[in-house]
């Protein structure tokens, strides 16, 4: 779990468990920008990996949505997993720094490439698939 001066504590007694840029007992987003998408659950407020707030990250961009990558070379943002870069990129688009958890299609109809963010949705479907099917690798003996 990520822990750094900017990170988001978790909350609730799975704490331990609990990404803290995805805390789904957080209270709901308002903002006067609105983002209409399906929220799932949860908040990013962060690069995960290394615990960057969207506020620092937004400062390294000079508040300028062009500014993704002078922003990396400041603070790191996105340099490790890459899932918080389509995230980044919508915040420095709007200057929400709290933004709900989307699936690919919310970017994408923003114009934003999902990135990894369309990569994890087809490991879970796969998974998911497996265990339709019967074939997962972990499943638990009876």
């Amino acid at each position: 779990m990520c822990t750094g001066p900017d990170a988001p504590k978790p909350r609730g007694s799975s704490a331990q468990n609990t990404h803290p840029a995805m805390n789904t007992n957080a209270a709901p987003i308002r903002s006067s920008t609105t983002i209409d998408a399906p929220h799932v659950g949860g908040t990013v407020r962060s690069c995960v990996c290394l615990g960057v707030s969207f506020e620092r990250i937004r400062e390294a961009a000079g508040g300028d949505d062009s500014g993704l990558l002078e922003a990396h070379r400041v603070t790191g943002c996105g340099g490790r997993c890459g899932l918080c870069i389509p995230y980044i990129k919508l915040m420095l688009m709007t200057g929400r720094t709290a933004l709900p958890v989307m699936w690919s299609e919310e970017f994408s109809k923003r114009g934003i490439s999902p990135g990894r963010v369309k990569s994890i949705e087809r490991a879970i479907a796969r998974q998911q698939a497996a265990m339709d099917a019967g074939t997962s690798t972990r499943r638990v003996a009876d």
